[in-house]
């Protein structure tokens, strides 16, 4: 397999047209893309894969998405619902609900947080003691996105309402936060650095996003992680990348990566799975593992019970 050092990586010119679409997964409609292409085998086909970011609480849909779990190795889930919104509220409890008739599978995360009110604070904690073991999807700030730029809940920036005294109570748990960040150059650099306890999940950080804005992310911080939309890289014509040219990145930070479906918004489910195979068989067997599960598995066995 041909390998490129990150200062080779030739970025196609292209505009980061992000509002044309951005990735969040739309919590009211599933979004298909036709057929899944017929998949070869590769080297890592075996290994299990977490998904960390998977809205499927939305109307119980995680149980339909049970078959394709089994058909891709997807071997536990984050699911979470609808985002930043009085909805989320109902689809934090179907997730935490699910959590407990399937523990082994689902890692319950909690969305319906008002960051404009301190009430929002006590909810996350009375979800922590309910089973939630993570914050998210919180949309910290966007502004192009068709589904989130609207919800009552978002952020207008990384710092607005209660988010720094939520990234601090994550911290004294021990738990992720996930934040949608449009445009994606929004300041979480200077963010992390600011609460250098705090553990960040840049969701899915790659979607309109290149490989040289990512490494200067990663380079000056410890404690951001990339969700990686694997699906909108590999199928969203939006997208001015391709998986091969993530590789030299993931591999100079593989501590750093995580594998997110974002349920397969623009793309379909089973694209964004198909996708996440395909992007482990370019990696290295141990980068690949440490990808698939190995680093999401590190990360929550720094949670404080």
């Amino acid at each position: 397999m041909r390998r490129r050092s990150i200062d080779t990586i030739r970025l196609r010119k292209r505009a980061l047209v992000v509002g044309a679409l951005c990735a969040c997964a739309n919590p009211y409609a599933a979004v298909g893309a036709g057929e899944p292409p017929a998949q070869a085998a590769g080297p890592n086909d075996d290994l299990p894969v977490i998904d960390v970011h998977n809205h499927d609480a939305v109307d119980s849909r995680y149980i339909e998405s049970m078959r394709l779990w089994e058909r891709y190795g997807i071997v536990k889930v984050v699911l979470f619902g609808n985002v930043s919104e009085p909805a989320a509220r109902a689809t934090d409890a179907i997730a935490i609900e699910s959590s407990r008739e399937h523990p082994d599978r689902i890692i319950p995360f909690v969305a319906g947080v008002d960051i404009h009110s301190p009430a929002g604070l006590d909810y996350v904690r009375h979800q922590f003691a309910e089973g939630a073991q993570g914050v998210g999807e919180i949309v910290a700030m966007s502004a192009y996105s068709p589904v989130v730029s609207r919800v009552q809940w978002k952020g207008l920036h990384l710092l607005d309402g209660t988010l720094p005294q939520l990234y601090a109570l994550c911290a004294e748990y021990g738990r992720p936060i996930l934040l949608h960040i449009d445009p994606p150059d929004g300041g979480l650099e200077e963010v992390a650095k600011a609460y250098p306890d705090t553990l960040f999940i840049f969701g899915h950080g790659n979607a309109f996003n290149t490989p040289e804005r990512l490494e200067r992310l990663l380079r000056e911080t410890r404690n951001v992680y990339i969700d990686f939309f694997a699906g909108f890289t590999a199928f969203n014509e939006a997208s001015g990348f391709t998986l091969d040219d993530f590789v030299p990145l993931i591999e100079a930070y593989p501590d750093r990566f995580l594998l997110g479906s974002d349920s397969g918004y623009g793309v379909g489910y089973e694209h964004a799975l198909i996708a996440m195979r395909r992007l482990l068989n370019l990696l290295g067997r141990d980068v690949a593992e440490k990808v698939a599960h190995r680093n999401f598995e590190a990360l929550m066995a720094r949670a404080r019970k």
